[in-house]
């Protein structure tokens, strides 16, 4: 999910120092919060209703499933993502943003299988 939506950044930032921003919010007690912002042209609001939908896509050789699996990966683990437009003083204004449950990491026994 976070590639996509860094490689997404990418795609449409203008490219210049600062252009794309990543941050984690991690200061709450059952909430972490991401978001993934660009200084790239605003997605146009008609556009807007789309950007989660499978198979959507504004270039030619897109696939329209990226930020379509963004979504359901948010979903089958309970977070949200959604895409704001943030008024625009000179740094990022397209902001991709993700509410996530925190959760505590659960050992993995390594398997000790001989052969």
């Amino acid at each position: 999910m976070l590639v996509n939506l860094l490689d997404n950044a990418h795609r449409y930032a203008t490219g210049v120092p600062g252009s794309i921003a990543l941050r984690v919010d991690a200061g709450h007690e059952h909430r972490v919060f991401l978001s993934v912002l660009s200084d790239g042209a605003p997605i146009p609001a008609d556009v807007e209703p789309y950007l989660f939908e499978p198979f959507f896509s504004t270039r030619s050789r897109g696939t329209g499933l990226g930020l379509y699996i963004c979504r359901e990966l948010c979903e089958r683990y309970g977070a949200s993502i959604d895409y704001r437009l943030r008024p625009y003083a000179g740094s990022q204004r397209n902001g991709f943003f993700v509410d996530m449950r925190r959760a505590a990491l659960t050992a993995i026994e390594p398997s000790l299988h001989v052969t």
